[in-house]
Parts: structure tokens; C-alpha cells; sequence
């Protein structure tokens, strides 16, 4: 965990090799609450709009475990210059608030 973490928090990686570490931390997140902070970082700041949506999908799969992060999404929902990750953030608000 330590060095997924490291190589997501480093804006120099990959864009493919950051998709792959995302959905990977997604599927951590069931077990370690940290990483949903984690992925809530990478919807909100990731340069790709592709991670974007992949952390965003990867916290909508968590389901009512990824409560923590329903306020950042619905801002992005809201205010995300992006419609794609608009739509994302809104389904998967949604989908954590049990809709």
C-alpha cells in the first residue's frame, strides 16, 4: 500500500500506469479507509480525465463505504467544467447514498 500510494501521489507517473494503480486502490478500499481518501484526491486532482473517472467509478463501487468522500463528489457533480466527470461524480453519489 505505501507505494501505491507513493506512485499516485506523484504527478510525474504514468497516466495508464496511475489508471491501473487507481482501480487497484479501489479495490483496497473495501478493507482500508485510506484509500478512499485516496481515490477522493485523484477524482478531485488528477490531471486525466480518464483517472479522474476511474477513481470516481472506484468510489461509487464502494458503495456506502465511500460516505466520506459524497461531499467532494457532489461539488464536482455540481461544478466540473468536464459534463463526463459531471455525470461520473453524480452516479456515483447516488450509488453511495444507496439510490
Amino acid at each position: 500500500w505505501p507505494t501505491i500510494k507513493t506512485h499516485l501521489a506523484d504527478p510525474k507517473e504514468d497516466s495508464s500506469i496511475r489508471n491501473h494503480l487507481i482501480r487497484l486502490t479501489g479495490t483496497l478500499g473495501k478493507t482500508n479507509e485510506e484509500a478512499i481518501k485516496v481515490l477522493t484526491v485523484a477524482a478531485i486532482q488528477d490531471k486525466s480525465t480518464e483517472n479522474r473517472i476511474a477513481a470516481i467509478q472506484e468510489l461509487a463501487e464502494l458503495g456506502p463505504l465511500a460516505k466520506s468522500a459524497v461531499k467532494d463528489l457532489s461539488e464536482i457533480a455540481a461544478a466540473d467544467p468536464r459534463a463526463a466527470i459531471r455525470e461520473a461524480a453524480a452516479k456515483a453519489t447516488a450509488k453511495i447514498n444507496g439510490q
